[in-house]
């Protein structure tokens, strides 16, 4: 799921994700908006816009539901929608 995302999130804002690979950064219980606890997990994913650079993206994923993307571009952090 979070290699999913993280493929659209850089489709659609025209960037190429590297290596082709998220890795987990974090895992823990977090409760959902419901009051249920869930498994929370933060990947990490590399990306660039020429395949020269490299920046840094994430995307937290709180059960089965994509909390939010975001992507480090020379602009500034682009949060994107949660369930991308």
């Amino acid at each position: 799921m979070a290699l999913r995302v993280a493929r659209r999130a850089c489709k659609d804002l025209d960037q190429q994700l590297l290596d082709h690979t998220v890795a987990l950064a974090r895992l823990a219980l977090a409760r959902d908006g419901q009051g249920r606890l869930r498994l929370r997990r933060e990947y990490v994913f590399e990306f660039s816009s020429e395949g020269i650079e490299r920046r840094r993206g994430g995307a937290i994923i709180l059960g089965a539901r994509v909390e939010r993307v975001q992507l480090e571009l020379p602009d500034g952090l682009v949060v994107l929608p949660a369930d991308r």
